[in-house]
């Protein structure tokens, strides 16, 4: 992406490689042990020939899917669900993307230690830089103890003890910016939102959109009816009303 619009949030891909072959028994061997333990939704590896072509893409690992690893920290929650909205709103920005597969599957989160990181005090911010720091309400922790956070929580002993609402709210801004950030550039504005310990990826452009150079780079789900006809999970939910919202336009 470009200097005015900027993020990391989209997994990086290292190398793309061609091969042709048998699917290796080994692997086969592992994606039964996954079949029996979990269920798989993909058909098994048999049903392709020994002269099968593959396109394997290897990428950085970005962590493990969103919706078997949904954090229970509130200041995780909702610093995942900032980090995928910037990570979207630069890529449409910079390029009209849009994901149009992205269930919680598809998204990856990667454990970031919670460290002190040398960022600048609310105090040196300049006005076209932003940062999201967590109102109080959203970190409070599940124990009655006010000293028991999870290992995601910002560390806010004290701020109980601030009777004063604005001091509150200064004790936690002055907190978050000890900790370590996920930067994002949208329209030339600087964006921080905490990490809370997470930082999210996105991954799967299967079916993905965008426009470059002045020509789109999209697949026709138009044509595709068995995408919009599957049932049991919400995501299916979201096809139908995704088709139609766009009126089944293949450039959607």
């Amino acid at each position: 992406m470009g200097l005015t619009n900027c993020t990391s949030g989209f997994v990086e891909l290292i190398k793309v490689h061609l091969l042709q072959g048998a699917f290796p028994s080994c692997m086969k061997k592992l994606w039964e042990a996954y079949d029996r333990v979990k269920g798989s939704e993909n058909d098994h590896p048999n049903i392709f020939p020994d002269d099968q072509l593959w396109v394997v893409l290897e990428s950085a690992f970005c962590g493990v899917p969103l919706g078997d690893n949904i954090p229970s920290c509130p200041c995780a929650r909702l610093s995942l669900l900032l980090q995928v909205g910037f990570s979207l709103a630069v890529a449409e920005q910079e390029m009209n993307f849009e994901h149009r597969d992205l269930h919680l599957g598809n998204v990856l989160v990667k454990e970031s230690p919670v460290s002190r990181a040398r960022n600048p005090s609310l105090s040196s911010k300049t006005s076209s830089s932003s940062s999201y720091p967590f109102p109080s309400g959203s970190v409070s922790s599940s124990s009655t103890s006010p000293k028991s956070y999870c290992k995601y929580c910002f560390h806010l002993e004290g701020v109980e003890e601030e009777s004063n609402k604005e001091n509150k709210e200064h004790f936690i801004i002055e907190k978050v910016n000890n900790y370590e950030y996920v930067e994002f550039r949208l329209n030339n504005q600087m964006i921080r939102v905490p990490k809370c310990g997470v930082t999210a990826y996105l991954i799967d452009f299967t079916l993905s959109r965008l426009e470059q150079d002045g020509g789109f780079v999209y697949v026709d789900l138009s044509s595709d009816t068995t995408l919009f006809q599957s049932k049991g999970d919400y995501q299916f939910d979201i096809y139908r009303r995704m088709k139609s919202h766009n009126r089944s336009c293949q450039y959607c």
